[in-house]
């Protein structure tokens, strides 16, 4: 079978290498396949230009030669599996509530490509196909969400006046840039360090990766589950708006709010660690040819380089590429919040933050 998927793609037969891939019954391969039918569109819709279709096609080749290695060798070729519908998904276990929500994360990841596509078509009958996919799958998550474990988001309070439950909160991530030998004065740590102990004493649940992230785990994973996350504390500097990981998981952030300010603002719990003029047309235009730089670098190096880069390359490539294309919206979104200075954020033990927090573990109740 692995000859097989070789030999169609090869001859650029990328659906029907797909199908064969299928038998994996894989998320990985459900993701390429939404991934190249949405190729496909934007390619139809005229959209892409050719080096930016070849880029990306030559990606999704690279992907499935990759899930190409984990099929048997001389095998007949099996019946796909097919996955469960949401209405036949037990709700039974741990191990079966993050399979639920495995296959969520999946729908909305078509969900936002389909809306990307819908936001640049200009048929009336294709913008009609685009919102009618949008609302089916909006079904398939919320028929998914009703299985999940009624206790999964349990918000009740523990018996201690003024502390929280963190065995039955849900969790408060950090997304922050670390700190280095190259700061000078007070570490861009310091505050996150301080806001850490601060809740952690008040019994909040807390997800930190220099806490929380095992040896040899995976930092792409735990990126995930911030962008997932509805408690986000992001300490805003001048290091974080230039990293590539930390301006990811904000963009996460911001996909899984459907890219709507208000749902955004309701995740994120802002700290300006450093004095950053975001409305000032000089900062803007410094950032935006930042990241216009690293995409630059990225692009030419794919075009050299395609057949010699892994898929892992190919998803850091279109990380960036999101980040740039989203880089203003982000920080737009970042400016219009009241972040507050570090001095009136620290008051009362960082009252001010401990009862947005309250409140919003509340409204996720």
């Amino acid at each position: 079978m692995q000859d097989q998927v070789r030999q169609l793609i090869a001859e650029d037969a990328i659906e029907d290498a797909l199908k064969l891939l299928e038998t994996l019954n894989s998320d990985e391969v459900i993701l390429l396949k939404g991934q190249y039918a949405s190729l496909q569109r934007q390619n139809n819709n005229g959209v892409l230009k050719q080096d930016e279709y070849d880029i990306k096609l030559n990606r999704i080749k690279a992907a499935a030669l990759s899930l190409a290695k984990k099929l048997p060798k001389d095998a007949p070729v099996p019946t796909p599996v097919n996955n469960p519908s949401p209405a036949t998904v037990p709700n039974t276990s741990s191990d079966q509530a993050a399979g639920i929500q495995r296959q969520i994360d999946l729908l909305i990841g078509r969900q936002n490509a389909i809306r990307e596509a819908l936001a640049v078509a200009f048929d009336p009958n294709q913008k009609f196909a685009y919102t009618h996919q949008i609302e089916q799958l909006e079904s398939e998550i919320t028929a998914l969400r009703a299985q999940l474990p009624a206790d999964a988001f349990s918000t009740k309070s523990s018996s201690s006046a003024g502390k929280t439950n963190a065995y039955a909160s849900p969790a408060i991530y950090f997304s922050y840039a670390w700190g280095d030998s190259e700061e000078s004065g007070e570490s861009r740590e310091t505050i996150v360090n301080q806001l850490y102990d601060a809740l952690k004493a008040d019994g909040f649940a807390l997800k930190r990766d220099k806490m929380d992230l095992e040896y040899k785990g995976f930092i792409s994973e735990f990126m995930q589950e911030i962008g997932r996350s509805g408690l986000v504390v992001v300490a805003i500097s001048d290091k974080y708006l230039r990293s590539p990981y930390c301006m990811h998981e904000l963009y996460e952030i911001y996909r899984n709010s459907r890219q709507e300010k208000d749902e955004f603002s309701k995740r994120v719990f802002p700290i300006r660690v450093e004095s950053i003029k975001m409305s000032d047309p000089f900062i803007i235009e410094e950032y935006l040819a930042y990241w216009e730089e690293q995409e630059t670098k990225w692009k030419n190096l794919v075009q050299k380089r395609a057949s010699q880069l892994s898929p892992a390359h190919f998803n850091e490539y279109d990380k960036v590429r999101e980040i740039n294309a989203k880089f203003s919206e982000l920080l737009a979104f970042l400016q219009d919040m009241n972040s507050m200075s570090k001095k009136l954020l620290a008051q009362d033990d960082f009252a001010i933050v401990k009862d947005a927090v309250r409140d919003r573990i509340q409204e996720l109740g």
